[in-house]
């Protein structure tokens, strides 16, 4: 019985990858329109930064000793490497696949982390989700 990989095949012909980026890529964007729309993003995360507990919950919910946060941290170090959304979503389903990310504790940010992250693992499985195309 042979097994099939749910991630493609992680390398593409450079000289392809470079054409494709360099054709996306003209013409340059306009500097001044893309600051106009990021500025006020900055600063409304510069005024009202996320709050340093939301993380450290999440952590003490999934710590890195088990299964489900080690699943996490891969997953976020990956994601910042992934060339195209359609690993992206690859990588996601399989990671969110390993663990049970059922709430250990009864605050409302425990529930609301494991819901989200037990709804994006059905969303995603291959049988019911955004891979099938």
């Amino acid at each position: 019985m042979q097994t099939r990989s749910r991630l493609p095949f992680p390398y593409r012909p450079e000289s392809e990858v470079v054409s494709a980026l360099l054709r996306d890529a003209a013409p340059l964007p306009d500097w001044s329109g893309v600051m106009q729309i990021a500025i006020p993003w900055v600063e409304a995360v510069r005024r009202d930064p996320p709050p340093f507990w939301a993380m450290e919950t999440l952590l003490k919910e999934y710590p890195i000793s088990d299964h489900e946060g080690r699943a996490l941290m891969r997953l976020a170090e990956a994601l910042l490497r992934v060339p195209d959304a359609e690993t992206a979503i690859a990588l996601t389903a399989d990671q969110l696949s390993q663990g049970q990310f059922d709430p250990h504790s009864e605050s409302a940010m425990a529930r609301l982390s494991a819901a989200a992250l037990l709804l994006s693992r059905q969303v995603l499985q291959p049988d019911g989700g955004l891979l099938q195309r």
